[in-house]
C-alpha cells in the first residue's frame, strides 16, 4: 500500500503542473525570413494550427518537467494561477547574442487561461488579445528589450496558413 501511494504522488507531481497539454507536440526550428536576411525562431504546433516567430538563443520546456527546471535557473518570482502554457521560453545572459548586455528574458504564452495569472509587476508584465475566439496572454520579463517583445507579440498566428511575419518590431528599435 505504501509503494502505491509513493506511485500515485510521484505521477501527480511529474503530471501536474502549467504546462498545456499541447506543449509536447510543439516544434522549435530557425527559418531564414525572406529578404529580411535573418533568421529567426519558428515555433510550430500542427495541432493547434499554431505558429509563433520569435528569437532563437532560449531554452523552451515542452513538458512539466522542464518548466520546472526552466524556472528554477531563472530565479524569478513565481507566478500564480498559471495554467495552459503552451511557450515558456527562457533566455540566459550567456546565450543573447544580439543584446548581450541585457538581463536574463522569460516568456509565457498562454492559450486560453482558465485563471487569471498573478505576478510582480515589477518582474513581469503582459498583453492580451483575442484571435480567432482564443485569448492569449502574454507575459515577459520588464526588462526584456522593447522591440523583442513587439516582434514576438506581433508575431502569434493561430489557423495561420502562411503567415506574412512582421519585421517591423525587429528593425523599428526602441
Amino acid at each position: 500500500m505504501k509503494k502505491l501511494s509513493c506511485f500515485i504522488a510521484f505521477v501527480l507531481l511529474v503530471s501536474c503542473g502549467p504546462m498545456h497539454k499541447y506543449a509536447k507536440h510543439n516544434e522549435y526550428s530557425k527559418v531564414s525570413i525572406k529578404d529580411a536576411g535573418i533568421h529567426t525562431l519558428m515555433v510550430k504546433n500542427k495541432d493547434l494550427d499554431f505558429i509563433l516567430y520569435g528569437h532563437y538563443g532560449s531554452d523552451f520546456a515542452m513538458n512539466n518537467r522542464q518548466f520546472r527546471r526552466l524556472k528554477k535557473d531563472a530565479g524569478t518570482p513565481k507566478i500564480e494561477n498559471l495554467d495552459n502554457v503552451l511557450v515558456y521560453g527562457f533566455t540566459s545572459k550567456s546565450k543573447r547574442e544580439s543584446y548581450p548586455e541585457t538581463n536574463p528574458i522569460e516568456f509565457y504564452l498562454l492559450l486560453n487561461p482558465k485563471k487569471e495569472p498573478i505576478f510582480d509587476s515589477d518582474t513581469f508584465i503582459s498583453k492580451d488579445t483575442i484571435i480567432d475566439g482564443n485569448e492569449i496572454k502574454f507575459i515577459v520579463s520588464k526588462n526584456a528589450p522593447k522591440n523583442e517583445v513587439n516582434y514576438i507579440w506581433d508575431n502569434i498566428h493561430i489557423n495561420y496558413g502562411r503567415p506574412e511575419v512582421d519585421m517591423s518590431a525587429y528593425f523599428n528599435q526602441e
